[in-house]
């Protein structure tokens, strides 16, 4: 079944290098996907949920960057949603290491594999593994609303970065 009403999608800034997170909501069904979580990106997001009365269903990381991953346990907390991420990146979360700032491990509730779906109310996401950038990035596309949440898949002008270990074209 294909999205029945119109996403609204809020994109937020956060963390030491302004890396994006979303909330995307489907306000007809008062529920939420939380698209990343860097740091510090919690009480922006969280006036967000509570202005748009949702509530967010699962937290899903494309990949496990430390710029990506900073909130994620404290999110995970506060609203009791799944953290889903490929399975190559569980470690990195779980046991998160290697950034310039101290990441608390999360548990990771959901592994996601390519052609997997992630419901959002009426919406589905499919998952494709978009390795690169990280081994096991993830995007999530939505041929009926015409949307692709890339994580560091795409960065303007190019694709994301491949010079950081892990990485390959």
């Amino acid at each position: 079944m294909t999205g029945t009403g119109e996403l609204e999608i809020i994109q937020i800034a956060a963390g030491p290098i302004e890396t994006n997170a979303y909330l995307v909501m489907d306000l007809d069904a008062s529920q939420a996907l939380i698209i990343d979580a860097p740091s510090d990106v919690e009480i922006e997001l969280d006036a967000a949920v509570v202005e748009h009365g949702v509530r967010p269903v699962a937290l899903v990381l494309t990949h496990t960057h430390w710029d990506h991953i900073g909130d994620v346990a404290a999110l995970a907390d506060r609203y009791a949603a799944p953290v889903l991420v490929h399975e190559i990146e569980r470690e990195r979360i779980e046991r998160p290491s290697g950034g310039p700032i101290p990441i608390p491990p999360a548990k990771v509730d959901r592994t996601l594999a390519d052609g997997d779906t992630v419901a959002l109310g009426s919406h589905r996401f499919v998952v494709m593994h978009t390795p690169g950038h990280s081994p096991g990035q993830i995007s999530l596309y939505s041929a009926a609303d015409g949307l692709m949440f890339g994580g560091d898949t795409l960065f303007p002008n190019g694709y994301g970065r491949v010079y950081i270990p892990g990485a390959s074209e």
